[in-house]
């Protein structure tokens, strides 16, 4: 059986995927440049060694006194200058050419953030034009109903059954205040601001004015339902503007007057 010789074997075919696409993967324009600039910075620094080398030998060669070796001797030397006179021209050329490639490659790639920033942008406005509003208007329902029903409780408030405790307008499932954070039983001077239409305890920026006054009472200092920093009801501080100049909902700690 006849052996067909290594040299004369065909090789294998590669598959093409391997041969394109997944050199296109690692190696790019780039990566390429870079590895040619270090591929002729090595060359370089060997010709630049055996050109250093030649002259260093020159003095041996001259005291052998033969012509011809110094002729063979200056033709090695001439042909040394010229490499590395290439080498260095290659070099610099590459270094030029890797900037401008590494400057093409970052302005690519912010324009590939640019351009997926301005799909972001069409997307926010699609968003915003067709589920903001709904959403918002649906909130709106529900803090609505809420303050309508809350309307409720400080009505009853305000004309208890004989021993009768007053109804708790905190309708949030968690307190957001802050209570006192020591104390003890002594009854002391509580100040504190209102509205004056409802009674609730003002929001924690507002100031007295038209709409809003001071009150005291006497509370135990350690009780938490007279905290250092009252409730807020969320209705009281959530704002939700339309897409035009009004407001769907508008808190009155924002000033607006609800829509």
């Amino acid at each position: 059986m006849s052996v067909t010789p290594f040299a004369k074997r065909k090789p294998m075919p590669v598959p093409a995927k391997l041969t394109s696409a997944s050199t296109a993967l690692v190696v790019s324009p780039v990566d390429r440049l870079r590895t040619e600039l270090v591929e002729s910075e090595n060359e370089r620094a060997d010709a630049a060694r055996v050109r250093i080398d030649l002259e260093a030998g020159l003095p041996d060669v001259i005291a052998q006194n033969d012509e011809e070796a110094l002729a063979r001797h200056e033709r090695a030397a001439d042909a040394a200058r010229r490499r590395l006179d290439l080498a260095e021209a290659r070099v610099a050329k590459l270094t030029l050419a890797v900037r401008d490639a590494e400057h093409q490659a970052e302005q690519e790639r912010r324009q590939g953030v640019y351009d997926e920033a301005k799909r972001a942008l069409k997307q926010a406005r699609q968003i915003m034009a067709a589920e903001y509003e709904p959403a918002a208007r649906a909130v709106a329902d529900v803090l609505n109903r809420v303050s309508k029903l809350r309307a409720q409780i400080y009505t009853a408030n305000q004309a208890l059954p004989a021993d009768a405790e007053p109804l708790s307008l905190m309708v949030e499932p968690a307190f957001n205040g802050e209570h006192f954070t020591d104390g003890s039983d002594e009854m002391v001077e509580q100040t504190f601001l209102v509205d004056k239409a409802t009674g609730q305890y003002a929001p924690y920026a507002a100031g007295p004015g038209p709409s809003f006054e001071y009150r005291t009472r006497m509370v135990k200092r350690s009780l938490p339902i007279h905290p250092a920093r009252p409730h807020k009801a969320i209705a009281d501080f959530v704002n939700l503007p339309g897409i035009d100049d009004t407001y769907i909902f508008a808190a009155p700690f924002w000033g607006q007057p609800r829509a």
